[in-house]
């Protein structure tokens, strides 16, 4: 490799290097709210319900024994 081969290798990597990204990534989640209740996993867990399984699907198994949800959830 000659030294003129070497230097342009050197200066386009550097160049690439110090580029920084023309794209400011936005790390907030702007979607709709997955489900209307409240969001508090210490009081209870009807809001991941309603994210998980869609709100009708939730009222379906709140409906359900403990052992028909599991059954159905598996």
């Amino acid at each position: 490799m000659t030294v003129p081969q070497l230097l342009l290798c050197l200066s386009l990597s550097m160049l690439c290097i110090s580029s920084k990204p023309t794209e400011k990534k936005d790390r907030v989640h702007h979607d709709p709210q997955l489900s209307d209740k409240v969001h508090d996993d210490a009081q209870n867990f009807d809001y991941d319900h309603d994210a998980f399984l869609g709100a009708d699907e939730a009222k379906t198994f709140d409906q359900l024994t403990p052992e028909e949800s599991k059954e159905r959830l598996g």
